[in-house]
């Protein structure tokens, strides 16, 4: 997995963005740098999907039926384009199976976790001492999304509660 951190943290780099600051109001400019674009259609119980037949990032239509408030509808949409984008700069030449390999779908993750949190700006939050809501705000991503990256890069940030997350590799 550490080479996908590498290719996200290179294509912040060609991309043009600073990877110590989060990322996630450049997603509009990321797919349109590879030449892609993004739809809104209804796609069932999907998320979302990459169509590379028509260079489109495919957001489900419905996924406001999907999510249980307006945050969570915004973190998933942000995570649903970095996740497909992720699997336009891993996987284009291994896509058209079905179903997907449980492999590929957590290489995109992962992908769309270091694009979305880059490590040098998840250590930078995390020096300021600020809280998970915060956390979440800022980086446009849900709560479940930064428990898990902060958990990865063995960092600790306080909850509304007073207790910890992020704790451990």
């Amino acid at each position: 997995m550490d080479c996908i951190e590498e290719i996200a943290q290179a294509d912040l780099r060609r991309w043009g963005a600073d990877p110590a600051r989060p990322t996630a109001d450049l997603l509009d400019r990321f797919v349109s740098q590879v030449g892609l674009a993004y739809i809104h259609e209804p796609l069932g119980d999907l998320y979302g999907m990459l169509d590379l037949s028509r260079g489109t990032i495919v957001l489900n239509s419905m996924m406001a039926d999907l999510c249980s408030c307006v945050e969570d509808l915004l973190a998933t949409s942000v995570w649903t384009i970095a996740h497909e984008l992720g699997h336009f700069r891993l996987h284009r030449a291994s896509l058209g199976a079905w179903p997907p390999r449980p492999t590929l779908e957590r290489e995109a993750n992962f992908y769309a976790a270091c694009l979305l949190m880059p490590r040098e700006a998840v250590f930078w939050w995390s020096s300021l001492g600020g809280g998970i809501d915060r956390f979440c705000e800022l980086f446009q991503v849900s709560r479940t999304s930064a428990r898990i990256r902060l958990k990865k890069l063995g960092v600790s940030v306080k909850t509304g509660r007073g207790c910890l997350v992020g704790l451990g590799q």
